[in-house]
């Protein structure tokens, strides 16, 4: 079948536009995804240059890996064993009020306790990016309150990998019990701990052989080969393909070719092609009348990701000595979602497991998040000691 060339046109507007917003959302001190995103809604539902297609949609699945990758890497162990108990603890409960929120609502407004558990998996997770670019850049990320934050984000992240898990599970199979969910927790659970304890040993040995040679675009092109190959693993076990991209970063977060020279490069590959064009298509794929017609389903669902966070902190960072600005620090710092919410809410949607009016509702729920945070923190620390946000 000939290559249809009109597509090289869509991916060139798609990743100038991307690009172009994205550096604009950076200038007005926010995350580039939101520009991003928003270039993906002009492009699509708004003025219909961009059709979405199976090809793009396998490029932006392309760059939901990578991104996933990424995450992974941002996962170092020996920052946060210090308080890696209390921030476990911590993204425990807020994990668990979020999905239970969502769970509930689900249930009560379309009466499925599928939607409802798509929903609540979905605001679980706290965007990683957003908390530890704010504590960086207050100077806080050697306190004991940024060192939680950043303990917390890391075992939130574990938390939605493992709840996203157990959602296709359940999903794929028609049905789970008790007994067989549990132990397919503590099967993801293990699965995680050989790829994090013997999968780094194995890596690192594979990486010491290629480093040798005298192509040194070898070493680029090998980590993303590994990830790849267990994300199929990863696939072939019943545990979705990113978790495996995830988890092969989180693998080779310590190792010292990845790190180097390494990983600059395979971040220039990932947010200058691949990981645009998946946050513009997830957005080209809303429903722009659907989202706006139900535009209390968003607020809703918004309002629920914010409280129920906020809630989990206060009901268990008194146990951790964290009070007054402190605590409050904490509860904002878990408000935002993205990569997660918009990655599962693509997932759910091309299983058609939820309709576009939830879609774009949790599209949106992230975007607002997103936004808020930084305002918020500001807000909030004004004219105090913590007022570097």
């Amino acid at each position: 079948m000939p290559f249809d060339v009109v597509l090289l046109v869509d991916i060139a507007a798609i990743i100038i536009v991307a690009k172009v917003f994205g550096e604009i959302a950076e200038r007005l001190r926010t995350d580039a995804m939101i520009g991003e995103l928003i270039a993906g809604l002009l492009l699509g539902p708004m003025l219909a240059w961009v059709t979405p297609g199976p090809f793009l949609e396998n490029l932006a699945f392309l760059g939901l890996l990578m991104l996933m990758f990424f995450i992974g890497l941002d996962v170092s162990y020996d920052d946060i064993k210090r308080h890696s108990y209390a921030g476990g603890v911590l993204a425990l409960f807020t994990s668990l009020f979020a999905f239970l929120a969502g769970l509930a609502f689900g249930f009560f407004v379309f009466n499925s306790m599928v939607i409802g558990a798509v929903i609540g998996v979905a605001i679980m997770g706290t965007s990683t990016a957003i908390p530890l670019k704010l504590t960086s850049k207050a100077g806080m990320i050697k306190t004991k309150l940024g060192q939680v934050m950043v303990s917390m984000s890391m075992a939130d992240d574990i938390a939605t990998i493992i709840g996203l898990s157990i959602l296709v599970k359940w999903l794929t199979s028609g049905n789970i019990e008790v007994v067989p969910a549990v132990t397919l927790m503590f099967a993801i659970l293990g699965f995680i701990l050989v790829i994090m304890a013997f999968g780094s040993k194995v890596i690192e040995k594979i990486l010491n052989i290629f480093s040798k040679m005298k192509d040194e675009q070898m070493l680029v092109a090998i980590p993303l080969a590994i990830a790849f190959l267990i994300a199929y693993a990863s696939e072939q076990l019943g545990i979705a393909a990113l978790i495996g991209t995830f988890l092969a970063g989180a693998a080779m977060s310590g190792n010292r070719h990845v790190k180097g020279s390494i990983e600059p490069k395979m971040r220039t590959i990932g947010y200058g092609f691949f990981i645009p064009i998946f946050f513009a298509y997830s957005a080209m794929i809303i429903n722009l009348q659907s989202l706006l017609q139900y535009w209390w389903l968003m607020a809703v669902i918004t309002a629920i990701a914010i409280l129920s966070k906020i809630l989990g902190v206060y009901a268990s960072g008194g146990f951790y000595g964290f009070k007054g600005k402190e605590m409050g620090i904490l509860a904002l710092s878990t408000i935002p979602r993205g990569e997660y919410s918009i990655a599962i809410a693509q997932i759910m949607l091309g299983m058609s497991v939820i309709a576009s009016e939830v879609y774009g509702a949790l599209i949106g729920m992230a975007i607002i998040t997103i936004i808020l945070t930084p305002i918020l923190l500001k807000a909030y620390t004004r004219r105090s000691y913590y007022a570097g946000f």
